[in-house]
């Protein structure tokens, strides 16, 4: 009889036991969806069209101004202070769904005449890097030094089809000469510096890799070089 009892209490138990872990399961199968839904949710503003203008550019109240991050060596590059123009705000939920502001234009304050220069006409485009391009030099004491020779800016606009048109431009550090280097891009380069300031751009795709030469005195590309990815 009490053998009976106890057999009962373990089949409960045990009963009791795979409803409270199919419960679980059923809570993290839930709870794993909806991270999965938030981050198929996060999408950026698409690239402005190709028409889009912003004049005068800091009329709209959608754009905002600020200072450029430290994180990518900026104030390296003496006598000049750099502020990007953003539209839209940087949200994002507690499951990670939100939106990003969209660099849009970039001045160039020029910290001895204390004079600003757009680098583009008006916010009518996405810039979607800025990426500072370095040779390194020896100092009269034997010190190696790093100087900020440009910067490379992808730039994308949305064209009526719906398709993104990037190309890669760069400027000169005072933001006077800028110039368009390669059109139709998929992506930011990669930059590989190697020895006595030889520097390559990187275009990396599922089917091959372009490779393109890069002056870092007179900001050009040279002829690319593609290898297939078998």
């Amino acid at each position: 009889m009490e053998q009976n009892r106890f057999f009962k209490f373990i089949w409960r138990a045990n009963g009791v036991f795979l409803f409270v872990a199919g419960l679980f399961l059923v809570g993290m199968a839930l709870l794993s969806a909806i991270f999965l839904i938030s981050d198929f949710g996060k999408s950026d503003t698409p690239p402005p069209p190709v028409s889009a203008t912003a004049e005068p550019i800091l009329a709209e109240g959608t754009f905002r101004l600020k200072a450029a991050s430290g994180k990518y060596n900026y104030d390296k590059v003496e006598g000049f202070a750099y502020f990007e123009l953003r539209a839209g705000n940087d949200s994002w939920s507690k499951f990670g769904s939100g939106s990003s502001s969209q660099l849009r234009n970039i001045a160039v304050f020029d910290l001895n005449s204390d004079t600003t220069h757009w680098i583009f006409p008006d916010a009518g485009q996405e810039i979607e890097g800025y990426r500072a391009v370095n040779k390194t030099e020896t100092s009269s004491d034997g010190e190696t030094i790093s100087i900020t020779t440009g910067f490379l800016l992808p730039v994308a606009k949305s064209l009526p089809d719906g398709s993104v048109s990037r190309d890669l431009w760069v400027m000169t550090p005072d933001g006077k000469t800028l110039k368009n280097i390669l059109s139709g891009i998929s992506r930011s380069p990669d930059i590989e510096t190697y020895g006595d300031n030889q520097t390559k751009l990187v275009f990396e795709s599922k089917t091959h890799i372009d490779i393109y030469p890069f002056d870092v005195d007179n900001l050009t590309v040279g002829k690319s070089v593609r290898v297939s990815v078998p």
